[in-house]
């Protein structure tokens, strides 16, 4: 499979408010994010019970492959983004402050509890992208657009674990 070429872009899918009333729209929500290995569809598993399931989908040929379905609830997920494979999940602390909690890693098929705090000028977030480019996260925040400088690590090298290079 070739990497997704270009900036990493984010699409989601809002089902009809009357769904979304009646608990009918669960797993209508969808993100897709590109990255240095795929581009990604990451969405609600009906199966999973409120739970989330992340997919490569081949960009030649558009065929999402077999999901993983992770142990993480969506309702408890702001924002998502994947970085080599590594699929993060945010939540908000405060209106200042926003927490990448988890990761999944696609490589290892291996969940981490992680605790990474973000500062953001203004409380509600729209989206976390991240750019294969430029390896830069992008917040848009309340029509800021807000970029984070990533610093990778080798996970063999110092004492890091897979899913905290970031």
């Amino acid at each position: 499979m070739k990497a997704a070429q270009g900036p990493a872009s984010t699409y989601t899918s809002y089902a009809p408010l009357e769904e979304q009333k009646r608990g009918e729209a669960k797993d209508r929500d969808m993100d897709l994010a590109g990255d240095e290995k795929a581009l990604w569809m990451i969405h609600g598993s009906k199966k999973g019970n409120g739970t989330m399931d992340i997919r490569a989908i081949d960009p030649n040929k558009l065929i999402a492959e077999r999901p993983w379905t992770i142990s993480q609830k969506k309702t408890e997920v702001t924002n998502s983004f994947v970085i080599c494979g590594v699929l993060y999940a945010t939540q908000r602390v405060n209106v200042t402050h926003e927490k990448i909690f988890y990761a999944f890693d696609t490589n290892k098929i291996q969940e981490y509890k992680i605790n990474i705090f973000m500062e953001k000028p203004l409380p509600t977030v729209q989206s976390l992208s991240y750019n294969l480019n430029d390896q830069k996260l992008y917040m848009y925040n309340d029509g800021y657009l807000i970029y984070y400088d990533l610093t990778f690590k080798n996970p063999g090298l110092g004492k890091k674990k897979p899913g905290q290079g970031i």
